[in-house]
Parts: C-alpha cells; structure tokens; sequence
C-alpha cells in the first residue's frame, strides 16, 4: 500500500486538546442478593459500542488495586472505554466494592456542581449518605459517607479535565491518603488539573498515551472482529499511520467494513479522508483559542520536533514559555 502521512499528522492537535497546550476552561482558585447490588453499583457506566476489544495487558493494571489509578492521555486514546469494561467486568465478577461511575460534565466542574453529584453517586450506588441540609458542606458529606462505608469503594472519576476549581483535585487525593478502603481511578487528559507533586506520596498507577495505544496484535483483534481481512503487510502499513491510536483505528475499521469492495490502492485515500474528518469534526471541536489551531498547523509539517524546531516552525506566533 503507498504510504501517506494519514493519521500521523494529526497527533500533535491531540497533545493540544490533551492540555499541554490548551485543555478547557482554566481552573479557578479557590448472586442473588449479591448480584443483584452489583447490578445496582454499576449505575451510571456509560454504555460500550460492540466494537471493542478486549485489552487484558490494561484491565491487569487496573487489577494491581493502587489506592490512585490515572488513565492519562489525549483525546481518542481509550481512557472511558477501558475504564468502564474494567468497571463492566468488576460487577459481572460479582465484586463485593461498591463502584461508583462519576462523570464530570461540561461547565459542571466547580465545587458548586461537583461535591453535590458525588453525594448523589454514592446514594446511588448504595452508600449511606448523611442527611443533606442547606448548611451541609457536600464535600464533607461525601468524606463522612465514604469513612462510613460498609465496604470498600471504588470510584472512577471521568472526563476530569473539565473540573475548574484547583481544589478539587488535592480534596479527592486528601481523602485517597486517610480512607485506607478507597480507591481512586481518574480519567483526564492533561496535568492541569492534578500536578504530579500533589501525589508523590502516594502508590500510583499511571497509564499514559504510551500504554493506551493499541498494539499491533489488538490493531488485528479490531480488524478481526469487524470482519475486515487484510494482508500483513497492508496491516503493518495501517497500524504505522495510526500510531495505534485507538478511536481513529476504529474510525477506519468502521469504514472498511462498511465498504467490502474497497480495494488496498483505495486505502491511502480512505486514510487521509479519516484523519481529515477526525481533525475537524472532532480534535477542532475540542480547540478554544485560534492561536493553538495556528500552532497545530505549523508543526504538523514534521513528524517529530523539539521545542526550538516547533518555535522556529510557529514564528511569529508561538514562543516557548
């Protein structure tokens, strides 16, 4: 197959969106029986597309039980889809935790909004919550309610790039350190909102974009179970314009399994048309300042760069800080 820079060209507007450069809104100061509660603590776990694959070498990870679990990468690498069949397999095993599925969403990440969702979660989920009045402070509610536990209590916390208030992040970890049956696992993109000095203290398992992206082998189980057939060496091209990035991958099986007749010289076209739809319907869309779209565009020319290529590159309207 001829290659074409595809998907490749595109990996630097994920770091954008990821945080390293731009990432939201900046933060402000300031069994029978059994069965059936493990079918009560998966409330809220989003629902999982029927392509998937299975990624045992990550939900291992996961199984390693560290009190802090952060699945840290840009956009479209897997994080929420990993974490809820993690979750899915925890209830379907019967785990005796309570699991609780917290999602920060948009413009809903200041304390206001974040400490009251969390109370509610955990009623969900079967916790005891104190009694809620207009003086309750939430945040003390939910450390009250988890000390009080009457087991332990998993919580995976999603989409955290969208939490604004710089409290938030060392709370939660606050209360990882002095409730021994908690544990913590944390989707997010970027740094912003939880600096790695905040956590030193703490056992930490980190899966970064490193560790997300797909591997050649489950690049084929994708492949595979869409129904797609192709050549080793037409897989070995595909997965080296893909980086193994997982939501694009499953953007072009997707696509060639929709269409049976497309023939491998089709396939540097198709691959380009993906990473072009992806680019603007979806790493755009995730963009808020013109100058990041200008930066974006100006490294994107080369495949790796430093820090003075990319000042070089983006003159005169980038400079490293």
């Amino acid at each position: 197959m001829a290659r074409t820079r595809g998907l490749r060209t595109q990996g630097v507007f994920s770091h954008i969106v990821s945080g390293s450069l731009g990432q939201g809104p900046a933060p402000s100061a300031g069994l029978g029986k059994r069965q059936a509660l493990a079918t009560f603590r998966v409330r809220h776990v989003p629902r999982l597309p029927q392509l998937v694959v299975d990624r045992p070498r990550l939900t291992a990870r996961l199984d390693e039980g560290a009190p802090l679990t952060l699945l840290q990468a840009p956009v479209g690498f897997g994080k929420t889809t990993l974490a809820a069949q993690w979750m899915r397999a925890q209830a379907q095993a019967g785990s005796a935790d309570a699991l609780v599925w917290l999602r920060v969403r948009p413009r809903a990440g200041d304390a206001a909004s974040f400490w009251p969702d969390a109370v509610d979660l955990l009623a969900d989920a079967g916790i005891a919550v104190p009694p809620r009045t207009e003086a309750s402070d939430p945040a003390r509610q939910v450390e009250r309610a988890l000390d009080r536990a009457d087991r332990p209590v998993v919580m995976v916390i999603d989409s955290f790039e969208h939490v604004t208030d710089l409290d938030i992040g060392p709370s939660l970890l606050d209360l990882v350190r002095h409730i021994p049956d908690l544990r913590l696992v944390l989707c997010l993109r970027g740094r912003r909102q939880l600096a790695e000095y905040h956590y030193l203290d703490l056992d930490v398992t980190v899966l970064g974009a490193t560790e997300l992206r797909f591997t050649l082998d489950e690049t084929e189980n994708l492949f595979r179970r869409a129904g797609i057939s192709v050549r080793e060496a037409v897989l070995h091209d595909l997965y080296a314009e893909s980086r193994g990035w997982p939501e694009p991958t499953r953007a072009l099986a997707l696509r060639m399994r929709a269409a049976p007749t497309l023939s491998e010289d089709d396939l540097p076209a198709l691959v380009d048309g993906i990473a072009s739809d992806y680019l603007r319907n979806r790493l755009l869309t995730e963009v808020d300042s013109s100058d990041h779209i200008d930066f974006a565009l100006a490294t994107a020319v080369a495949d790796e760069f430093t820090t003075d290529l990319a000042a070089a590159l983006s003159r005169p309207t980038w400079r490293p800080r």
